[in-house]
């Protein structure tokens, strides 16, 4: 029998703490991680964030809401590119037929 893990949402304030913990306490990432109950890959995975983010002089929030709005954006060009298609097709069609 597989054990199922429990998938559980941190807030920010959490992520935000553990990744100060693991910066600035000088204890070992991973002993930080069992201490708050989370795997050290998602400690890591935090990290990285928070440094990718600082790296553009953001907070991880901010940084994932811009994410967020760049995603968007790509989705919302890609289907102005797809209609901007069809509509230059149906317009060689009507523009054919008159002839």
């Amino acid at each position: 029998m597989s054990s199922l893990r429990q998938i559980r949402k941190h807030s920010e304030e959490f992520k935000q703490e553990a990744v100060r913990l693991a910066l600035e306490s000088g204890q070992p990432k991973s002993h930080i991680a069992r201490d708050l109950n989370i795997s050290d890959g998602l400690l890591y995975a935090w990290i990285s964030k928070y440094d990718e983010a600082k790296s553009k002089g953001l907070t991880p929030a901010e940084h994932q809401a811009e994410k967020d709005e760049l995603r968007k954006l790509k989705a919302e060009l890609k289907q102005l590119k797809l209609e901007n298609d069809i509509l230059k097709k149906a317009a060689g069609y009507f523009a054919r037929n008159q002839l």
